[in-house]
């Protein structure tokens, strides 16, 4: 893994880092005077001049170029029912080029910035935790800036990406970071899932019961590569439309016809049970519909 990829995301004061530092202390400023006046976003870059925040490679993943297992291994039930899906088979061997992929989910706070400098209303939901701040301004309203961008649909968050210079990853890219180079259950590896891993729903109650900050189970939790939360807090939208799986071996799949299926979606959410955490459990969600349990991350080619 590169030197600069190992660092984490949380930590940097990458651009974007910078912008929301910036805009929270205008608004405690404001908070602060007795003068009642307009609000006047003046701590933020001018909006004509302002351009989309460079990729912060410190706030990534490089994985390697390599081949790896895609979908669940064993096709002969168990005495105890089948440990997979259906759609999760059959098992192929999948090529990958190298990539980069976040380190941690897309934030509230990372998404309201991009709501106020490029999408504006048309990717904006009122039951996000996102507030409107004069008439074109959006921020993460108080304790949510750091938890994962939820109520976001499939375009919403292929925007968001693409602003930036990066793109949705692959399903495939997606479940190698989830797994490795290992056929492993879940990201952190065989023991099953519990609430010091991920935050899920047991089957009898909720870990939590609403996303937490990003982060917030590592490194328990983390996959082989370093990656948080890839199982529980928020399920993560994909590149992909939803297809069945072949046996053939590919190179760099990704499945943009669409169809009544609908998108990919990975990974689990706080309302999702233990069998939705898994590396290879798959599903497809409605692109135009955001949810309290779907959120995203990025990836980027070198």
């Amino acid at each position: 893994m590169s030197g600069r990829a190992g660092q984490s995301g949380r930590g940097t004061a990458g651009r974007v880092g910078q912008l929301a530092a910036v805009a929270v202390v205008t608004v405690l400023t404001a908070a602060c005077s007795t003068e009642t006046r307009p609000y006047e976003p003046t701590g933020l870059p001018d909006k004509e001049s302002f351009g989309p925040p460079a990729i912060d490679y410190a706030t990534m993943v490089l994985v390697p170029a390599g081949t790896f297992e895609m979908g669940h291994p064993d096709e002969t039930a168990g005495p105890y029912g089948n440990p997979w899906k259906e759609n999760e088979l059959p098992p192929h061997p999948v090529t990958l080029s190298e990539y980069w992929i976040d380190l941690d989910e897309v934030t509230v706070e990372q998404y309201a910035l991009f709501l106020s400098y490029a999408a504006g209303e048309k990717h904006y939901d009122p039951l996000s935790p996102i507030e409107r701040v004069g008439d074109v301004d959006y921020q993460a309203m108080e304790g949510y800036a750091q938890r994962p961008a939820t109520y976001v649909t499939w375009p919403g968050a292929a925007e968001y990406c693409e602003w930036l210079g990066k793109q949705l990853p692959s399903e495939a890219q997606w479940e190698r970071a989830a797994k490795g180079t290992e056929q492993q259950t879940f990201p952190w590896g065989e023991d099953g899932a519990s609430c010091v891993l991920a935050n899920y729903y047991t089957g009898r109650t909720w870990c939590v019961g609403e996303p937490v900050d990003v982060g917030s189970y590592s490194p328990a939790g983390d996959s082989p590569d370093g990656l948080h939360d890839l199982a529980g807090n928020a399920a993560e939208w994909t590149a992909d439309w939803y297809v069945p799986y072949g046996p053939d071996p590919a190179t760099d799949p990704v499945f943009v016809e669409p169809n009544w299926e609908g998108v990919v979606v990975r990974g689990g959410g706080f309302n999702e049970v233990a069998p939705s955490l898994r590396t290879t459990a798959r599903w497809a969600a409605e692109p135009a519909e955001g949810s309290p349990g779907i959120g995203f991350r990025c990836a980027a080619q070198p």
